[in-house]
């Protein structure tokens, strides 16, 4: 409790925290390996609230996957790393945390659910699930694949790719794309966010915010053939995809490949 050092809990099966049952360090490091699934509660590497946060890494090798206890459950840390065999989280329960940084695997069958707090750079992988993030902040996408099921971005201000953000696909998805850039833009006029439909299914986009003019600046795949439909109402700026001109001042009009 209030350790600096890294704690480092391995187990041959299952790994339970209860609440109100708490694991922190200061600013050092937290390791969880179970050759099954974990179910945290409050996992914290900032327990001084100095804003110097550790690491949190948890391994859950089984199909049990990662869980927590519910929203009272938080991870608190500089880098979190999550591989697990099974589901992260769930619908009904999210992993809740505070983060510079979020990396996230599923090695088997599984879907990915989280809540975060502040701005974070997400890099997530579910190849045979989906993937539902919800975050207060920005969201920075290095990446958020799931290639068989579908992709759910929704941020408090706006979701960006890394600067520069370069020629790399960020978002794969079969079943669909939604971004949900609730109080900000979806990309910005330097740097687009670059996706990829591996089937006709429309991206699915909403905007609250400009930057010169732009709300959202996408780039997509020609085949399969893609469109981009505005969610709910058409956004205030601009909206370029696949080079093609929508939304602001030229209505609401979808745009289609």
């Amino acid at each position: 409790d209030g350790a600096t050092d890294a704690p480092d809990g391995n187990a041959d099966g299952n790994i339970t925290m209860a609440d109100p049952s708490t694991i922190q360090t200061e600013e050092g490091n937290i390791t969880l390996d179970a050759t099954n699934g974990t179910v945290t509660h409050i996992v914290n590497a900032n327990s001084d609230g100095d804003g110097v946060r550790g690491d949190v890494a948890i391994t859950a090798r089984g199909t049990a996957g990662i869980q927590d206890t519910g929203a009272s459950a938080l991870i608190t840390a500089d880098d979190v790393n999550l591989t697990s065999g099974g589901d992260i989280g769930s619908l009904a329960n999210p992993i809740n945390m505070t983060a510079n940084s979020l990396t996230a695997a599923i090695t088997g069958l599984g879907n990915m659910f989280f809540s975060a707090m502040g701005d974070i750079l997400i890099n997530l992988s579910a190849p045979a699930g989906d993937i539902d993030f919800t975050g207060t902040g920005n969201i920075t996408v290095g990446l958020a694949s799931a290639r068989a099921g579908h992709v759910l971005l929704s941020a408090g201000l706006s979701i960006l790719a890394p600067v520069p953000s370069g020629t790399t696909l960020r978002i794969f998805a079969r079943d669909f794309i939604r971004l949900l850039a609730n109080g900000g833009t979806i990309g910005t006029p330097s740097d687009a966010l670059r996706t990829h439909m591996l089937s006709e299914t429309p991206i699915q986009v909403f905007a609250t915010g400009s930057v010169d003019a732009l709300s959202i600046h996408l780039i997509g795949n020609l085949l399969p053939r893609t469109a981009l439909s505005f969610l709910t109402s058409p956004p205030p700026g601009l909206a370029l995809f696949l080079f093609r001109a929508g939304g602001g001042i030229l209505g609401g009009q979808n745009i289609t490949n």
